[in-house]
């Protein structure tokens, strides 16, 4: 197939999502666990909700880590990992990377591009790529995407040809683009998201949506929505002249989406709030903001994802 070369680092919800979009144009390897590879290979990867795809397992080849060799040599990757995977992911893959290959970054978290950008140094380019449409895997092989399939791209003013391909790859296969000035700007306006969303309906166990349904909620992501923008603008960053809007936007593109937070909390997995809200704490504290709500809301949830990874014993358990 003609096409770019493309490397999905993870089979979650995103990699696969963009891996059956990217197939169509593209020339797509999908790099998993070894564990993973005979599921992966033995069932069509199915995409339902609001676009209906299935690619059959021949089309996609998945990929383990003693394959990369066999990669072709002007590949990029898509590291569609969790932030806390991030770095020992980016490690392992370091020594096959040159200047050739693109790296794009879209775990979530406030600082993961220059945590990436630092460790890839001038090994290859890195571009931030920030989804902003809802998946959820259902099944192994099965994605339910909510809303439109929309991104948000950044790069560094040196690497502009690395930041077009990118865009290139994803406006071929009908993925909306908005490009961002800056990397920074464009990682605050995703944890403006976020923040605003994941930690309330986690906590509740409840869809996104809840939020916009409820004056009580509505009231409580508006005072958190407010702690983000203070400390965004001590930060040197204006996040827009109606930020309320674009959670409201994002409300009602992604209402009926469970987030990515409480999917891993419902799984039992650990979850990448430490990099998104942790973040932010340790940054309101530099320049001495108080955050109250945020405060509250990362107690809470730190205690629920305790406990989804550390279950009490039956005989421990309330009744």
């Amino acid at each position: 197939m003609d096409g770019r070369n493309i490397c999905i680092v993870g089979a979650g919800a995103v990699g696969l999502m963009l891996a059956a979009k990217f197939q169509t144009h593209h020339n797509v390897f999908v790099l998993t666990r070894p564990y993973r590879l005979k599921e992966l290979r033995s069932f069509p990867v199915k995409i339902s909700g609001a676009q209906s795809i299935e690619v059959p397992p021949s089309t996609l080849r998945f990929i383990g880590p003693e394959e990369l060799t066999s990669l072709p040599h002007d590949a990029s990757f898509w590291l569609c990992v969790k932030a806390y995977d991030l770095e020992a992911s980016i490690r392992e893959l370091l020594p096959y990377w040159s200047t050739t290959n693109t790296v794009v970054v879209l775990s979530n978290g406030l600082g993961v591009f220059f945590q990436a950008a630092t460790l890839i140094g001038k090994t290859s380019p890195v571009v931030r790529l920030c989804p902003e449409f809802g998946v959820q895997r259902l099944e192994p092989t099965h994605v339910l995407l909510s809303g439109a399939l929309k991104t948000m791209l950044a790069g560094v003013s040196h690497q502009k040809e690395n930041t077009a391909l990118i865009r290139e790859i994803l406006t071929s296969c009908s993925v909306l683009v908005e490009e961002e000035k800056d990397v920074a700007t464009a990682e605050w306006k995703k944890i403006q998201i976020n923040l605003t969303i994941n930690p309330i309906c986690s906590i509740l166990n409840c869809e996104n949506n809840a939020i916009a349904n409820n004056s009580k909620l509505r009231a409580l992501a508006t005072t958190v929505l407010s702690e983000i923008n203070q400390v965004a603008k001590a930060d040197g960053f204006e996040l827009g002249a109606n930020p309320e809007k674009r959670i409201i936007d994002s409300l009602e593109i992604n209402g009926s989406n469970i987030n990515s937070t409480l999917c891993d909390l419902r799984a039992g997995n650990k979850t990448e709030m430490d990099f998104m809200l942790g973040r932010f704490l340790r940054l309101a504290e530099d320049y001495d903001i108080p955050v109250p709500a945020c405060r509250t809301l990362y107690a809470l949830f730190k205690f629920l994802e305790d406990r989804a990874l550390n279950p009490a014993p039956a005989w421990e358990v309330a009744t």
